[in-house]
């Protein structure tokens, strides 16, 4: 059983602990943290008790064609594309994406090879900032994008960058990302303008 969890389940990040790791200890701040921290329990305590092989994937931010525009990501494209200002939160927090399609095949990998009650984190291993977002969408729609700040999108307590490691990933599966971020957000731009969502994954040797 693959249970899918999440990065909000390390809570609060200190720049040291840069990039994360799975033996990082769990300090979830918030109750949606905290449920995910709870689910990864529970499972790897049921799969203790039956026997069941329980595998916990700790995923970072991903994004894609598809997504739903309440995600940063297509947020911004979506609002780029409209024209006018383009609402933000703090441009300089920095974030690990990965294409969902490389997600995805990272967790039909860990199905095949990931080790009983083990964790692994699914993520890029690199951070890039909202700013920098903006200015790939802006590069690939050929538009110039007014950010104009928000507070309502700011949150006070957020840290200022968040990066993972995926070396036990790659280590148990031979996984890498192969979709880079500007192919990704040149595909939701895509599909927002109405062209057809790519294949859901690509054709990898595994």
């Amino acid at each position: 059983v693959l249970v899918p969890g999440s990065v909000q389940a390390y809570g609060g990040v200190d720049p040291s602990e840069l990039p994360l790791r799975e033996d990082r200890q769990l300090r979830p701040q918030g109750a949606y943290a905290t449920s995910k921290a709870a689910q990864e329990h529970a499972s790897l305590a049921f799969g203790d008790l039956s026997g069941l092989h329980v595998v916990i994937a700790r995923a970072f931010n991903h994004t894609g064609p598809g997504q739903p525009p309440a995600f940063v990501v297509p947020s911004l494209a979506a609002q780029i594309l409209a024209g006018g200002p383009v609402r933000v939160g703090n441009l300089d927090v920095a974030r690990d994406f990965t294409d969902v399609r490389d997600v995805v095949r990272a967790y039909r990998l860990l199905v095949l090879r990931g080790a009983p009650g083990a964790v692994y984190n699914v993520c890029s291993g690199q951070a890039v900032s909202v700013r920098t977002l903006v200015s790939m969408l802006e590069e690939i729609t050929g538009t110039v994008a007014n950010p104009v700040v928000d507070p309502a999108r700011v949150r006070a307590d957020e840290p200022l960058e968040i990066r993972g490691s995926h070396e036990r990933l790659t280590a148990a599966t031979g996984w890498h990302p192969s979709i880079n971020l500007r192919e990704t957000l040149a595909d939701v731009v895509r599909t927002l303008r109405g062209g057809d969502t790519p294949l859901p994954c690509r054709d990898v040797p595994e």
